[in-house]
């Protein structure tokens, strides 16, 4: 019967009954399908319709090891109630807003995708019960972001695009499977801050482990996506990977406090010197370009042309949004109702459906009003307290010379610290949530603040937060 079907679809039936059969044996291996089904789910799209993918199904598959773990232990309960209460919150929220939504169709796809990320969360907390565990989902996360790389690249050297991908002299932005290059960026950054979080640990307590095998597979890994970014072109996932780096480096170190305020201060000085006209212009360009994101004008009073199309396109969007926060103060136009209800508040001249509001936070003002804002800013402050005290809990837990599988959860809680400030300031100026990248996202979560509970010599269940 596999015979007779398309090649794609044959060969996820042959790979999803080979996941299957080692699920049933180790249920914390379905954590390993996302990273695989988010980049690469669409070349082996199922004809099930509905909006379920890869992702879903693999959600699903996760979910009900979870669940089927926990009945065979006879111990199935949620960890980490902080997590949990906040979760719970900005949801209750979000179906207060879809109450009033133009379309409940699509509120429900936006809470499913939130479901997606509440039961990957949940899954890693509770699966994660010994170090290999962790990291046979760490070397998923990093072989499928590697691979994704390198497709990546290849478009860009071989020219292989739209042509609105293409920048001067012929150069090609990569865009990967997820059709756009910001997108693509961000993924790619989403595994690369893992890569950094444990390469930094590394370095700090057991530089001679740096030149093993695996180790240098991992550098390998973490240059390759680097400089799949970088041909990305992507200013937003470049911003963010910067503000990651700086908040794995603070919460390792607080002396790096200084040596950041050091180079902010640079930072300053050159823009001073540049409005003063003593920078080259190539280089005032480019921070111009750069300021303009953060500045604040009326779309309808400028004068289009190519150069600031993009720009003046962004500042539309976000007026609109802010039009239906106005109108919707409390509970906004309803979630995933954004595009919907755009058309009511288009600015003249932009009519075109943008998706969403290139920026998060408009984006859950204008669709949940200011509840739903808040909510989420209560559940993403909750995760960076819980991410940042396992850090340092971890950090405490061993001396210069510690175990490498002890150094390494401690890489990864620190990539939980970068991956934090990554969504953060990404959501400044595009959704990161978008692709599966929600699924995704409650993965490394949850597999980041599982690392600072399990023990590497141990395959015991771990106590609850």
């Amino acid at each position: 019967m596999a015979a007779s079907l398309p090649p794609g679809i044959s060969a996820a039936i042959l790979a999803g009954a080979a996941a299957i059969i080692g699920i049933a044996a180790v249920p914390a291996y379905a954590l390993a399908v996302i990273p695989f089904t988010v980049p690469f789910g669409e070349l082996a799209a199922l004809p099930l319709g509905g909006g379920i993918g890869a992702t879903e199904l693999g959600t699903a598959l996760a979910g009900a090891a979870w669940v089927a773990n926990g009945v065979r232990h006879r111990e199935l309960f949620i960890e980490s109630r902080a997590l949990a209460l906040f979760l719970a919150m900005f949801l209750g929220v979000a179906v207060l807003s879809a109450t009033g939504a133009l379309s409940f169709n699509l509120a429900a796809k936006e809470l499913a995708k939130w479901g997606e990320f509440g039961v990957m969360a949940f899954a890693a907390l509770s699966l994660m019960s010994a170090a290999r565990l962790a990291f046979v989902t760490v070397g998923a996360l990093m072989v499928a972001g590697t691979a994704e790389a390198l497709y990546g690249v290849y478009q860009a050297v071989l020219g292989s695009g739209p042509t609105g991908f293409l920048l001067g002299a012929g150069t090609l932005r990569a865009f990967g499977h997820f059709g756009q290059p910001n997108p693509y960026a961000v993924y790619l950054s989403t595994v690369l801050v893992l890569a950094i979080g444990m390469l930094l640990a590394f370095a700090v307590y057991d530089r001679p482990r740096l030149r093993t095998p695996l180790i240098l597979v991992l550098t390998a890994a973490a240059a390759c996506i680097s400089y799949a970014v970088l041909a990305s072109f992507s200013r937003s996932a470049l911003i963010s990977l910067v503000a990651a780096s700086g908040a794995m480096l603070v919460t390792h170190s607080r002396r790096m406090v200084g040596i950041l305020a050091v180079l902010a201060g640079g930072a300053a000085l050159l823009g001073l010197l540049g409005a003063f006209g003593l920078l080259p212009p190539v280089v005032t360009s480019r921070f111009a370009v750069l300021l303009d994101n953060f500045s604040l004008f009326d779309a309808r009073d400028v004068t289009l042309t190519s150069a600031n199309f993009a720009l003046v396109q962004r500042m539309a969007i976000w007026q609109a949004a802010w039009a239906m926060f106005q109108d919707n103060p409390l509970l906004g136009v309803g979630i995933g109702n954004f595009d919907l209800s755009y058309r009511n508040y288009a600015l003249p001249g932009w009519p075109q459906l943008p998706g969403h509001a290139h920026n998060y936070y408009l984006n859950l003002l204008a669709e949940g009003g200011i509840l739903l804002l808040g909510s989420y800013l209560a559940l993403l402050s909750s995760l960076c307290v819980l991410s940042i005290r396992n850090a340092l809990r971890l950090k405490r837990s061993f001396s210069n010379s510690g175990e490498p599988a002890t150094i390494a959860r401690y890489g990864l809680t620190l990539g939980g610290v970068g991956l934090l400030a990554l969504v953060s300031v990404h959501h400044l100026f595009d959704n990161l949530y978008v692709h599966g990248m929600l699924a995704q996202t409650g993965l490394i979560l949850g597999l980041c603040l599982a690392a600072a509970r399990i023990r590497p010599d141990t395959s015991a269940r771990p106590a609850p937060q």
